[in-house]
């Protein structure tokens, strides 16, 4: 299951980075697909791992119901297939945004997976 992939990815706080969707070790921007990353964003995360069908519609679900105050929601339109990548974006992205609260949406989604 890609959110268990997820979080052995993201086995240490040095695994998670914002900004970019993935970094080398030097702190380089790189994309996950080219095998060079040292850590990953949520969506860097996602891709790494092999997204599943409703994995972004899981993620931004969860990140809805526990921290909707970090994804300014009332500027993302309704109904637009790029709504749940925008909202992973602006989460993870967020200054307000720990490594702690990126385990805890991805521990929800699990949850949530579970219950679908």
């Amino acid at each position: 299951m890609v959110f268990q992939k997820m979080l052995e990815l993201f086995s240490s706080r040095d695994k998670w980075t914002q900004g970019a969707y993935a970094k080398t070790s030097d702190g380089t921007y790189t994309l996950p697909s080219l095998g060079d990353a040292a850590c990953w964003c949520l969506s860097g995360a996602l891709w790494e791992c092999g997204s599943e069908p409703d994995s972004f519609d899981l993620l931004a679900a969860a990140i809805q119901n526990k921290f909707p105050d970090r994804i300014q929601p009332d500027n993302i339109p309704k109904n637009d297939p790029m709504q749940n990548p925008i909202i992973i974006t602006r989460f993870n992205d967020n200054t307000a945004t720990t490594f702690d609260d990126v385990i805890d949406v991805i521990t929800e989604a699990i949850k949530e997976k579970e219950i679908v």
